[in-house]
């Protein structure tokens, strides 16, 4: 619906005189005579609209049919508004409530991430430490076992060497003994070559 009120300039509660005055004035600066060639063709056209909203201004039963015409398009206009202000809003609230629900859902699978790392770092960190406690019961086993073999090397060393230890020392004693009487007895000067 065109509004004739702003082809005229003037607010809806005009009077009648004031809408013949600002007639007169447009269609004297809208008259095609006055505008070059180019631009005749849109001066033509604006002085035609303003005829128009003339002839529905300037009648009484005219002005009332446009003007009921024009509220009840009004009104439907902001009822249409506020529906559209509505859905967007309901929009609004679904999106918030949605991303509210995403973030609840990001932050309780994010916690079950962490929970499932924090479990497997605890499984890594018990099977490390039970391997290192077998590792090191096993490296303790072979040290025993290493001490035990050698304990028994020794001791068979001991029981082989025995015996030659003690001829060894009668050996020794039946060599040395008579060699440092001998020299012992010629430094006292008992013995001569």
């Amino acid at each position: 619906m065109k509004d004739y009120y702003n082809t005229l300039d003037v607010p809806p509660d005009t009077s009648l005189d004031k809408i013949k005055e600002q007639y007169h004035l447009l269609l004297f600066a809208w008259h095609p005579d006055r505008y070059p060639d180019d631009q005749k063709a849109k001066a033509e056209a604006k002085t035609r609209e303003i005829i128009e909203a003339y002839k529905f201004l300037s009648d009484p039963a005219k002005r009332k049919a446009y003007d009921a015409r024009r509220q009840a398009e009004y009104a439907e206009e902001q009822r249409r508004q506020q529906e559209r202000a509505d859905e967007e809003r309901q929009r609004r609230e679904r999106r918030k409530q949605d991303e509210a629900e995403a973030a609840q859902r990001h932050t309780k699978e994010e916690q079950q991430r962490r929970q499932q790392a924090e479990a497997a770092q605890r499984q890594a960190e018990y099977e490390r430490q039970r391997k290192a406690q077998a590792e090191a019961q096993r490296q303790q086993e072979v040290m025993a076992q290493s001490m035990r073999e050698a304990s028994e090397r020794a001791k068979q060393q001991k029981r082989s060497e025995y015996p030659r230890n003690k001829w060894g020392l009668l050996v020794a004693l039946a060599v040395w003994v008579p060699l440092v009487v001998c020299g012992i007895l010629r430094f006292l000067g008992v013995l001569k070559y």
